[in-house]
């Protein structure tokens, strides 16, 4: 799991732990939420599944009974984090875990706003 974790995008980390995927595109699929499993008895696939890359980031949608994506990450095993590209790390203002901005750099919204 650690190597799943160090080693992908994080569109790919979820894709490879849920069930039967269907793509539509480089980054997008849909499957049988993990939470409700709404679906999963006619085969209606309930859960989106988006990448966006200038975020580095996977967004979930289910259609069925609005599973949040924390919920969906951990019935797959997976932590808060793995949503994000990048693991967390402390926050350059605040000490605190934080993941990138655009522009790279570990540090909260709020944070970056009382720098300025």
């Amino acid at each position: 799991m650690t190597e799943l974790l160090a080693s992908s995008r994080s569109f790919d980390r979820v894709i490879s732990l849920l069930g039967t995927v269907k793509h539509s595109g480089a980054n997008q699929a849909t499957a049988v939420c993990p939470v409700c499993r709404a679906g999963s008895g006619n085969r209606n696939h309930n859960l989106s599944v988006t990448y966006f890359p200038q975020l580095r980031e996977t967004k979930t949608n289910c259609f069925s009974a609005e599973c949040p994506r924390s919920a969906v990450l951990g019935a797959l095993g997976l932590p808060h984090w793995a949503a994000h590209d990048v693991e967390p790390r402390p926050c350059e203002e605040c000490g605190k875990l934080s993941i990138p901005d655009e522009q790279g750099r570990f540090i909260h919204e709020y944070c970056a706003a009382k720098r300025e």
